[in-house]
């Protein structure tokens, strides 16, 4: 199963909207913003900001390190 299949707790476990797991989900199968933003129907902008959201919230600087705390958080 893909992160945006998960359970809800993996927002509730990682603190993250429905949205922001939508583009973490994207983000895993290596979408660029300007993909997430086509997938999620959302400006590239919007799309950044979803990303940089993302990675505050879960406390890393890369997007594959946010990728590898959701799977983490999938195992747990």
């Amino acid at each position: 199963a893909d992160v945006a299949s998960e359970p809800r707790d993996l927002g509730d476990v990682i603190g993250l909207s429905p949205r922001e797991r939508e583009v973490l989900a994207l983000l895993a199968t290596g979408r660029t913003d300007r993909d997430i933003a086509a997938a999620l129907s959302v400006s590239r902008p919007t799309a950044s900001k979803h990303v940089s959201a993302i990675l505050a919230k879960l406390g890393v600087e890369s997007r594959t390190a946010a990728v590898a705390v959701a799977l983490r958080h999938r195992q747990d």
